[in-house]
């Protein structure tokens, strides 16, 4: 079980090194929220940058084309609800975990 720890660790290592959360002031997880429709939601992270911007991240263990439409209008929804709430554009990326990827979703 140590070798897991470790490899998670590596991990969140990475991501944080990653240019996603360069420049970053406030970081909230697991944020949830209430669409439009009434439907709650949860998000992975929002964060807010220096620059006074704010971005969606959601964690996705492995990156499938399958699931990408799917994604997409997860991500949507998000973009949309924290768009309104915090009246500015607000776009979303996947960050897939096992590669360190970032995939544009909402620009």
């Amino acid at each position: 079980m140590p070798e897991k720890t470790e490899e998670f660790q590596k991990k969140y290592e990475r991501f944080l090194a990653s240019p996603l959360m360069q420049d970053v002031t406030e970081s909230f997880c697991e944020l949830n929220i209430m669409t439009k429709d009434g439907e709650s939601r949860r998000i992975d992270r929002l964060v807010k940058k220096t620059d006074g911007s704010y971005l969606i991240i959601d964690y996705k263990s492995d990156h499938t084309k399958e699931r990408l439409k799917e994604w997409k209008k997860q991500l949507t929804e998000y973009s949309e609800t924290m768009s309104e709430i915090l009246h500015t554009h607000v776009p979303a990326v996947i960050y897939i975990t096992a590669t360190g990827e970032t995939v544009p979703i909402v620009e």
